[in-house]
């Protein structure tokens, strides 16, 4: 803790007034010292609260602007995931399409083709299944 300079002063005459035996005069000055080491402490504790308060709020503030980054970084990444999924769903979606339409598409020749083999296996032309 450092006190002011006339604290320090009168420290000093303090000390040389008891070498010089003046006590009665010492004792004013010792009672001044008192209430200006006093004055000193209070001011120098607020001094410290200060910048303590100004650090904090600092710190707070940092904190405050770390926290909006990473919110503004989780919700970029949220966005791209769902990008990603609705892309991966899409292509999934076409991919199933195209599937059932080749299984379709398989199961008509199939099924014209059993058709056509049945009525081969009876005797009848394809001519003949239409008219009837």
């Amino acid at each position: 803790m450092k006190f002011s300079k006339e604290v320090i002063e009168l420290r000093h005459k303090l000390e040389q007034l008891a070498r010089q035996k003046r006590y009665e005069e010492a004792e004013r000055v010792k009672k001044v010292l008192e209430k200006l080491e006093e004055e000193d402490r209070e001011k120098l504790q607020k001094e410290f609260e200060e910048i303590v308060e100004r650090k904090e709020a600092l710190i707070k503030q940092k904190q405050q602007l770390e926290l909006q980054a990473m919110l503004k970084r989780i919700q970029r990444d949220r966005n791209e995931q769902i990008k990603h999924r609705q892309s991966e769903s899409h292509k999934l979606l076409k991919r199933n399409n195209n599937i059932k339409n080749d299984l379709l598409q398989r199961q008509r020749l199939e099924y014209q083709k059993s058709v056509e083999e049945n009525r081969l296996q009876m005797g009848m032309s394809a001519k003949d299944g239409i008219n009837n």
